[in-house]
């Protein structure tokens, strides 16, 4: 017999002969030969664990503002027309802690100022001294009240578009990611429903 057989004999039987004759039990200590834990790690299951990942609705968000906010820097820098310079900020609505991007024209900017001087101006100085305004407008008025430089915007931007094609291509980028955006975010309110 050879060795290495002797060997395994003894070891599965986890005795041996000393000199005497006696038998000798072999401390172990639950460790194992190489082929022994290779047998053993064979008839073990392999764990598993699946983790399905989705990317998140804020990241399409993000990804949508990114190139709105790209589009505009392109578009202010062939822009010659100081009214239509787009300007951009975060801040959150009344009642909310949740910051957005807007984005406003100057004559909007403007004329929303302009506004807010007259109702600070009409404003009794009672009121004033407490702390309120009378009348101050929304940008939703004062967007009512540009409708004509809002026009003119549009024809001088869609104008900038056609003669520029990386413009143009920047506007379609804007416009895919809002729409990969919206497909989203309508999948992910169904999903909810479910």
């Amino acid at each position: 017999m050879r060795i290495s057989t002797c060997l395994l004999v003894l070891f599965v039987f986890n005795f041996v002969v000393n000199a005497e004759g006696n038998k000798v039990e072999l401390d172990r200590q639950g460790n194992l030969t190489p082929s022994e834990m290779r047998e053993k790690i064979n008839r073990e299951q392999i764990e598993r664990i699946d983790v399905k990942g989705r990317t998140p609705l804020a990241f399409y968000k993000r990804q949508f503002e990114m190139a709105e906010l790209d589009f505009y820097d392109m578009f202010n820098s062939l822009n010659e027309v100081n009214d239509f310079t787009m300007f951009c900020r975060k801040s959150a609505p009344t009642g909310s802690r949740i910051k957005r991007t807007y984005c406003y024209p100057q004559y909007l900017l403007k004329r929303h100022a302009f506004e807010t001087q007259n109702a600070i101006a009409n404003t009794p100085p009672q009121l004033l001294a407490s702390g309120s305004v009378r009348g101050l407008p929304t940008i939703e008025q004062v967007e009512a009240m540009v409708s004509r430089e809002r026009e003119a915007a549009l024809q001088y931007a869609e104008k900038l578009v056609k003669d520029n094609p990386s413009l143009l291509k920047q506007l379609i980028k804007m416009k895919e990611a809002e729409l990969l955006y919206l497909e989203k975010k309508e999948r992910f309110k169904n999903r909810d429903k479910r």
